[in-house]
């Protein structure tokens, strides 16, 4: 497969992000589409059509080793407004401020075809229009924050907020660390000590209020200024009474001068939306008074990702003291013969599809990319780009680990499986290498940006009742409750053979899904 000449001598950022978004099944239907209707409605789409036409040579593979000249894609992105300070200094550039740059522009194109296609309609259009709108890109997913007080109890409304990439924050005191520990660093319960309190306001505001018009009610032989004032005190109380009443913290009360009240708050984060493709940033930059440097932490991350315990279930609390949102529980394991039906569509789980690496200090350095290798082409278009697909098997012969359970996908392929050192490939501008998954795990200290796509969950079915009592597949591997899985490299010095068959993905738990070829 070809790789991309760095044409400047700076522009790895670039190639590493471009030849990750080349090996996302989302993405490269989601750009054909949108060419396709681009061209039927006679809109330019400059970046769309460069990605595309890029996406196919990437690829396409080739008989011997070459590289591309992506002059093009240069040149357009070159013209996208703040663009030009990434391609036309020589200085070290971001390959999260390029992705970001790459989003924007593709949701923009989008805007304008779906802008054209509802006035190309017309009026008589307007019920088609959810069958024809593009809308949303393949990374556009929605967070959900909720901000409470727990002196009151108030909530103020559920935010929801959309976001294209998830920027985590990695410990600094620290050498090793998981993604999930990340993950749930982002989604965890804050306490906040400096947030006004809408209800505690307007509760101390009646409480002034009501204070002043008892003071005024006690005085002999008032004044008409202050018969006047009184009057005016218990209408402004009358009015605030009622917003609490009502439940109407947010109004604004016209003519009432509002206390401000600190109180003691939570705030939390969750996905509402999880997206088809989740991308997600290691946020390695340190900065300190005059200078900034990079955490060369290594951030254990996991080819499968469950991300179920950081998404919203459907059902929100308001309390302050509680999340957000819970996961619903694990289902317990069935004993009777029949299985007990699983609602697979509230698991949401990722593959790893690619990662790009940053090797380096933070003002210079290189960036590479790890994706996985193009399937054949010799089937259909759609077969080539059809988002993971997968069946969770739950081990029954694992008596003492509730929750076991393995992965196992439809595409599958024994020649590429862990331990055979093919399935991937390494990206560094021209130079491309074919590895293995376990070498793709052990990049924790380089990893910088993680692209995972959404698996499309085919069921959950017990292993021993679907295949007769015994599972097909080899329980040769740790089954221990420990988070971080034996390594493929600590296997192969054992003795042990590698997996043949599907590839298969074990899992301890509903919050640690790892790969049994992690590196601990």
């Amino acid at each position: 497969y070809p790789g991309l000449v760095n044409i400047s001598g700076t522009y790895c950022f670039m190639n590493s992000t471009v030849q990750a978004l080349s090996s996302l099944a989302y993405l490269q239907p989601h750009i054909s589409a949108i060419h396709a209707k681009a061209e039927t409605l006679d809109i330019p789409t400059p970046i769309i059509d460069a990605l595309r036409d890029l996406f196919h040579a990437l690829n396409d593979p080739r008989s011997r080793p070459s590289s591309i000249r992506p002059l093009e894609l240069i040149s357009v992105l070159s013209s996208a407004g703040r663009a030009n300070s990434l391609f036309n200094s020589r200085e070290h550039q971001d390959a999260q401020e390029l992705f970001q740059l790459l989003s924007e522009c593709i949701k923009s194109e989008i805007s304008a075809i779906d802008k054209e296609s509802a006035r190309d309609r017309g009026l008589g259009g307007l019920s088609q229009e959810v069958e024809t709108k593009i809308s949303k890109s393949v990374f556009d997913g929605l967070t959900a924050n909720r901000r409470s007080c727990v002196v009151c109890g108030y909530t103020e409304a559920v935010m929801h907020f959309p976001f294209d990439n998830w920027q985590l924050t990695v410990p600094r005191m620290a050498s090793t660390c998981l993604l999930e520990d990340c993950l749930s660093e982002y989604t965890r319960l804050e306490i906040l000590k400096d947030c006004i309190c809408r209800k505690c306001s307007m509760t101390a505001t009646h409480r002034r209020l009501m204070q002043e018009a008892k003071v005024l009610s006690q005085v002999e032989n008032p004044s008409a200024s202050k018969k006047r004032r009184l009057k005016d005190v218990k209408k402004m109380a009358a009015k605030v009474k009622s917003a609490l009443d009502e439940g109407r913290i947010e109004d604004e009360i016209k003519d009432v001068r509002m206390e401000k009240v600190i109180s003691l708050s939570t705030k939390q984060a969750m996905i509402a939306r999880p997206p088809p493709v989740l991308v997600l940033h290691l946020n390695r930059s340190m900065h300190f008074t005059h200078y900034a440097t990079k955490n060369n932490i290594r951030v254990i991350f996991p080819e499968v990702l469950d991300l179920t315990q950081y998404t919203t279930s459907g059902n929100l609390s308001t309390i302050p003291t509680s999340s957000l949102s819970t996961p619903p529980p694990h289902p317990k394991r069935s004993t009777t013969p029949t299985p007990e039906p699983r609602d697979s569509s509230s698991r949401t789980i990722y593959r790893l599809s690619a990662v790009v690496c940053h090797f380096g200090q933070h003002s210079f350095g290189h960036y590479i990319c790890y994706r996985r290798k193009p399937k054949s082409s010799s089937g259909k278009p759609e077969e080539k780009w059809r988002p993971p697909r997968l069946v969770i098997e739950l081990l029954d012969e694992v008596k003492d680990a509730e929750g076991f359970e393995e992965y196992i996908w439809d595409d599958a392929d024994p020649s590429t499986a862990a331990g055979t050192g093919r399935g991937w490939l390494r990206v560094s501008d021209d130079s491309v290498t074919e590895v293995g998954i376990e070498s793709v795990l052990q990049e924790g200290s380089g990893a910088f940006m993680l692209y995972y796509e959404r698996a499309v969950i085919s069921g959950i079915v017990h292993a021993g009742l679907a295949h007769g009592g015994a599972s097909p597949y080899p329980l040769s591997m740790s089954m221990g409750r420990d988070r971080d899985m034996m390594s493929l490299s600590s296997m192969s010095t054992s003795g042990s053979p590698p997996v043949v068959g599907p590839r298969v993905v074990r899992s301890v738990d509903a919050g640690r899904r790892r790969s049994h070829s992690a590196a601990p």
